[in-house]
């Protein structure tokens, strides 16, 4: 049976014992950060569009 920990001190150790200390350890972790924020933004974007079109409201700019 696999023993699962959790925790950042317990990823932090998992992702290091895969990718190595160091140098390769800091461009994961900022590939990471960039691919979390990029993710996030598409998400963000693909719900708010997404309750625009299924909205029952219609929102009125100053051009209309």
């Amino acid at each position: 049976m696999l023993n699962f920990r959790h925790g950042i001190r317990e990823t932090r150790l998992a992702v290091i014992h895969i990718v190595g200390g160091g140098k390769m350890y800091y461009v994961w972790l900022l590939s990471f950060c960039i691919n979390f924020a990029y993710y996030s933004t598409v998400i963000y974007t693909v719900i708010k569009r997404w309750k625009e079109i299924n909205s029952i409201y219609k929102k009125y700019g100053r051009n209309e």
